[in-house]
């Protein structure tokens, strides 16, 4: 990326994507699972930022899609999103 390219979703913290692409695989429960991980995860990273800035968030919500992409398993998402909230 370079400075003139907007930034992506998950540059900036945005569940959007990540809502979409489970919406075609997963249940109503499964995707409730996901965002309440994303709910926790977000409020345990409330205020931090990453050594270039952006919200904290951003790094998870990319792990977790990058699951999502691959047609994980609801809990494997989750604990994308949860894995740097220790």
């Amino acid at each position: 990326m370079d400075d003139h390219d907007p930034p992506t979703i998950h540059e900036r913290g945005d569940i959007t994507t990540l809502r979409a692409t489970v919406a075609a695989y997963l249940t109503p429960d499964e995707r409730a699972l996901i965002e309440r991980a994303f709910v926790y995860a977000s409020a345990a990273h409330a205020g931090k930022t990453r050594y270039s800035g952006d919200p904290y968030i951003v790094h998870p919500l990319g792990a977790a899609h990058r699951l999502a992409e691959l047609q994980m398993p609801a809990v494997m998402i989750a604990a994308g999103l949860l894995h740097d909230v220790v």
